[in-house]
């Protein structure tokens, strides 16, 4: 599926730890597996580059996901969208903030959401290093 351009699996229950090798998806620009049972990290090979370069969107709500790569994010340069709604993070935000190389790596990023991540510690009041133009922030 190398010309694959949307995944949406959104409610269909999967469950297991998500896919390393989604990386491969070249083409990709929208993923939204929400609504699904997915557990463990998301995974660093998509956030690495080469990642998934054309990723847009990336709507991983609803989910039992565990953390966040902690590493680069070089590999999602285009992501402007990212829903981590409702998952179970148990990393932190450095002082309620999101990571400054964020606005270097991924100079499109206007939304992102981190609701109902009770262990994700600094998510309630996010905000912004100075690099980032004005983006949504909802947590």
């Amino acid at each position: 599926m190398p010309a694959l351009q949307t995944l949406d699996l959104a409610g269909n229950k999967l469950t297991g730890t998500l896919p390393a090798s989604w990386s491969n998806l070249s083409m990709l620009t929208t993923l939204v597996i929400g609504s699904c049972s997915f557990t463990g990290p998301l995974p660093e090979e998509w956030t690495s580059a080469p990642g998934l370069a054309r990723l847009t969107t990336l709507d991983a709500r609803y989910n039992q996901l565990s953390s966040l790569p902690g590493g680069k994010w070089d590999g999602l340069p285009l992501l402007g969208t990212l829903n981590l709604n409702d998952n179970n993070f148990s990393s932190s935000l450095p002082e309620g903030t999101l990571p400054a190389v964020w606005a270097q790596q991924m100079p499109f990023l206007s939304d992102v959401e981190a609701n109902f991540n009770y262990h994700l510690t600094g998510a309630e009041e996010c905000h912004l290093p100075d690099l980032f133009s004005p983006i949504a922030i909802s947590s």
